[in-house]
């Protein structure tokens, strides 16, 4: 559990490798500087005190600490949000720093937060879904990191290849129709070059993608309705009328019978 406490600013560490920032905002520290010479409450720096040194490290709160230093304070306020922590802790704190207030994440600070993690060898063996969830990014933007990381191409670049080429690459060669997969067997028996079984069968996919499709008439409510009592009858073969006044609000699927309609009709049946 976290507590609030007042240290000395010198016993505060605001260590680089904890900075979850590509950079700061020299800008928001004398915003924020100014804000408190004129007495607006700032929530306390979050810190961790590793058992290693007993100095407060900062996982969340950088410019506000620069803020004091600006001000020249001896003292801040901090919430103690771990006691005898270590290096991970801070670690798995200071990556999801600012996801949800403060100065809103660039998509540089993100893929900072992605690099932290990959950066650290306890985490080497770790899966882009649990990078994803501690980084407080999405797993497509985790997947592209990687891939740039490596030196191969990102999914955005790989839209713009294709757009240049006038194909669209958001089609997966993957999810072929047999009668697709059929010609694309054909073509390659044939020795066509398999980039251009790759091209036509997605330029294929995106055309067949563009055609109006039929449009569906919505249920209205009264039919709805309708369809769920008959439901309900054939699974119970009896006949039950319900009128519109018994239905609650129409969700996306269907419309509910109203609890005590539905448990009187149980008891009846």
């Amino acid at each position: 559990m976290s507590k609030r406490l007042t240290v000395s600013i010198d016993d505060v560490i605001a260590d680089p490798r904890y900075q979850p920032r590509q950079a700061m905002s020299d800008e928001l520290v004398i915003e924020y500087a100014e804000q408190m010479k004129q007495g607006d409450a700032f929530p306390p720096v979050k810190v961790i005190r590793l058992a290693s040194d007993g100095k407060y490290y900062i996982a969340d709160g950088f410019h506000r600490y620069r803020a004091h230093l600006e001000l020249k304070r001896k003292k801040i306020d901090v919430e103690l949000i771990k006691d005898n922590g270590t290096h991970l802790d801070v670690l798995n704190e200071c990556v999801q720093a600012n996801h949800g207030h403060g100065l809103r994440r660039t998509n540089a600070d993100k893929q900072r937060a992605i690099e932290m993690i990959l950066s650290e060898p306890a985490y080497q063996t770790m899966g882009k879904d649990k990078i994803a969830i501690l980084a407080r990014v999405s797993k497509p933007m985790v997947i592209d990191f990687i891939r740039q990381r490596s030196g191969l191409q990102t999914t955005s670049q790989k839209r713009a290849e294709a757009r240049r080429q006038g194909v669209d690459s958001t089609v997966s060669i993957e999810k072929l129709t047999k009668a697709q997969k059929r010609i694309a067997d054909f073509m390659k028996a044939a020795g066509t070059p398999q980039t251009y079984i790759e091209a036509t069968m997605k330029r294929w996919i995106a055309e067949n993608a563009q055609k109006p499709k039929p449009e569906r008439r919505r249920r209205t409510d009264i039919e709805r309705l309708e369809l769920l009592a008959d439901k309900l009858a054939r699974s119970r073969n009896v006949v039950i009328e319900l009128g519109v006044k018994d239905a609650t609000p129409r969700t996306k699927q269907f419309v509910k019978v109203a609890k005590a309609l539905k448990k009187d009709g149980n008891d009846e049946m």
